[in-house]
């Protein structure tokens, strides 16, 4: 059973949202090719998040979207 693209991130590290990224964007057979786009695009954003955040930048974070 493959996992759930959209269950939500566990933990707030730039090495896990790169390998989150990786998964959407291998895909999934849970979502149509529309719905892996807009994983995709959450994905990168939580990588920008928490790349600056371990980077110790945090003044040009993106605002944070629920999914």
């Amino acid at each position: 059973m493959p996992v759930n693209p959209d269950r939500p991130y566990s933990k707030p590290t730039c090495s896990y949202a790169i390998e989150r990224l990786k998964e959407a964007v291998a895909g999934s057979p849970l979502q149509s090719s529309k719905e892996q786009q807009r994983t995709v695009q959450y994905a990168i954003e939580q990588v920008e998040r928490a790349c600056l955040e371990d980077a110790g930048r945090t003044d040009n974070l993106p605002k944070p979207q629920q999914k």
